[in-house]
């Protein structure tokens, strides 16, 4: 089942756990909530599915650290019909074996600079984690999202995002947000972390006026 074949796309995204291996400056998890079991992550999926929604993103924490197999639960819902979604800082890869219950894999990018990585909570080599798992879906079905969040930190790298993403022919959709702060360590960073509005509209409207695709 392709993306194009399920139309509208009803979608849900289901927070398997709070835990990760990155400390995202950003981050809005709730931590405390703790891991979902994968039977109630199944019966979930099945709710769902009998509710006519017919996209699931599995997201956390990071999904892949569950002390359950992740992929086991992306395969039983491309099973059920289901679009599927894996959101993941890719430090722990992709399971080859399930790549074909795979239809979206979405990265966070907030800076090709490996100093400002590390000083946003990401590992120096993030990016070249993230471009080394691109190149092997080369030759894959699967599409792949890209986020980025403005923060004062890469505020002026965001533009040579645009340009490096440009150059990736498996990423379909790049999002940018603005760094908001809401819950968790995102409030806690809120004053090191904020731009104004007028700075993040210069920055979208720098990359609009050199990509023809650009939409607000």
């Amino acid at each position: 089942m392709g993306l194009e074949e399920v139309t509208p796309l009803y979608s849900v995204s289901m927070f398997v756990n709070d835990i990760c291996n990155y400390r995202c400056l950003y981050c809005y998890r709730h931590i405390g909530k703790g891991e979902m079991s994968e039977e109630l992550c199944f019966k979930i999926l099945e709710h769902l599915r009998k509710n006519d929604f017919s996209k699931i993103s599995f997201a956390g924490g990071e999904p892949t650290l569950v002390r359950w197999n992740i992929y086991e639960a992306i395969k039983y819902a491309k099973e059920l019909g289901f679009v599927t979604e894996l959101i993941t800082n890719g430090t722990n890869g992709i399971d080859k074996e399930y790549i074909g219950y795979l239809d979206v894999i979405s990265f966070d990018v907030d800076t090709l600079n490996p100093d400002v990585c590390f000083k946003l909570g990401k590992r120096r080599n993030h990016v070249e984690n993230v471009a080394n798992i691109l190149e092997q879906l080369d030759d894959t079905h699967i599409k792949v999202k890209m986020n980025t969040v403005v923060t004062r930190y890469n505020l002026d790298d965001v533009v040579n995002i645009a340009y490096w993403i440009k150059k990736q022919p498996k990423v379909y959709r790049w999002k940018v947000f603005q760094f908001l702060p809401s819950e968790g360590l995102a409030k806690v960073n809120e004053d090191a972390l904020k731009i104004s509005k007028m700075e993040f509209d210069e920055v979208v409207g720098k990359i609009c006026s050199d990509f023809d695709t650009c939409k607000k």
